[in-house]
């Protein structure tokens, strides 16, 4: 009787698996009874087969934990159609994001009370009267609790020189779809070229800036600006989930 050969058959029967830990027990009795002399050698796994194994096991975990990330990272897919988005104005009347069709959308989510918000819409301000003629419209949209009571004077000082508004904080995460269990920090910017398709969207969702995608929050002025370029021209862009330290209420 060859003993190799009844040993691998034993050792396939009793652990099915090369990285099971298995007893001489379980291989004597999968031989039912035969009288053999089975050595370490005998019943030890092939290294190459365990090497096979774990390159496989190591390949389909990175594989899948990358897919997680990704879709917990980025969340919805960009580019895609914007849906409609209703902004509530200081008069009283609402602007839809749909009337702007024809044109390039900046669409930037703000708190009042954000120090960042309130750089930022300063910034795009003067942005508005700058890229005017390129058939540019920024719009703005204050979400956080009791805005309403505090956007005339956010227009008044920040916001002159585009039209600001407020939406309610479920409104603003449906258009993003972003999960209400995992909300993002603002500013948020949205870049939608003239068919009404979200080009990027840039948010910040962390503590710090110190990483390289904050770059395009910490160079506001010029990075606002090359992404406009980018989606006038129709040129791919990319979105930025930038962490900054920033209240999320």
């Amino acid at each position: 009787m060859e003993i190799n050969r009844d040993v691998r058959m034993a050792w396939a029967s009793a652990i099915g698996n090369p990285r099971r830990a298995v007893g001489f027990s379980d291989i004597y009795k999968t031989l039912r009874g035969r009288s053999v002399r089975i050595r370490e050698a005998d019943v030890r796994p092939r290294p190459q087969s365990l090497r096979m194994v774990e390159a496989m096991r190591k390949a389909i975990t990175f594989s899948l934990a990358g897919f997680l990330c990704a879709v917990s990272t980025f969340g919805a897919q960009v580019p895609r159609k914007a849906s409609e988005f209703v902004i509530q104005m200081p008069d009283g009347k609402q602007t839809l994001l749909s009337s702007y069709r024809g044109k390039t959308v900046v669409l930037a989510l703000m708190f009042t009370t954000c120090p960042h918000c309130q750089k930022d819409a300063t910034l795009l301000s003067e942005i508005q009267k700058e890229y005017a003629g390129k058939g540019v419209q920024v719009l703005g949209a204050t979400f956080d609790q009791g805005s309403e009571t505090r956007i005339k004077q956010f227009d008044a000082v920040f916001a002159t020189g585009f039209p600001c508004g407020t939406a309610t904080n479920k409104a603003v995460l449906q258009f993003l779809q972003q999960p209400e269990t995992d909300p993002p920090f603002v500013p948020i910017l949205v870049f939608i070229d003239k068919t009404g398709t979200i080009r990027s969207v840039h948010m910040v969702t962390g503590a710090t800036v110190d990483g390289p995608e904050g770059k395009f929050f910490t160079a506001a002025e010029t990075s606002i600006r090359a992404e406009i370029d980018k989606t006038i021209k129709g040129e791919k862009t990319s979105s930025v989930t930038a962490p900054r330290q920033t209240p999320k209420s």
